[in-house]
């Protein structure tokens, strides 16, 4: 008798008004679900508020894991791992140790433009711009980014 209620709070006992604790309308459910799944995914925020440090991230995450959005080679498991670590080296500012995975991402697959990317980063945050800037053009090539060879040559003048 605890799990009964009334719709409508009070105690009488009409038949017709009674339902139980686990009732729920799916509806309002779904729309908590969505509202939630919205929140977690970041979908609706205002991006400029989100530091360049995560942007940069969530394109190199894009451009490694999502289909149809570059051209590129399907990465190994192991390959997607290292670039993983890699990434999260960079966040953790431990450059050495960013710089030495992804160079052993691109020894295993050198097709692997995000890696080049992040090596880019890396030596740019190094104060290494033309290595940076090399590394650049590499990424570019393979992507065949036709507005990231257009930065990159007037960066080169």
């Amino acid at each position: 008798m605890k799990n009964i209620r009334l719709r409508n709070g009070s105690t009488s006992t009409n038949a017709n008004l009674l339902t139980k604790d686990w009732d729920f309308d799916i509806a309002e459910r779904e729309a908590e679900f969505k509202d939630d799944l919205r929140a977690a995914s970041g979908i609706g925020k205002d991006r400029r508020k989100v530091p360049l440090l995560f942007l940069l991230l969530d394109y190199f995450y894009l451009t490694l894991f999502q289909k149809g959005r570059t051209a590129g080679p399907t990465l190994s498991q192991q390959v997607k791992a290292l670039i993983g670590d890699g990434n999260q080296a960079y966040v953790d500012n431990n450059l050495p140790e960013a710089i030495r995975i992804m160079q052993e991402v691109i020894r295993i697959e050198p097709r692997a433009a995000s890696a080049w990317s992040v090596l880019a980063q890396c030596y740019e945050d190094l104060k290494e711009d033309q290595k940076a800037l090399q590394l650049r053009i590499m990424a570019a090539h393979l992507r065949h980014d036709a507005e990231e060879w257009d930065r990159l040559a007037r960066q080169s003048r």
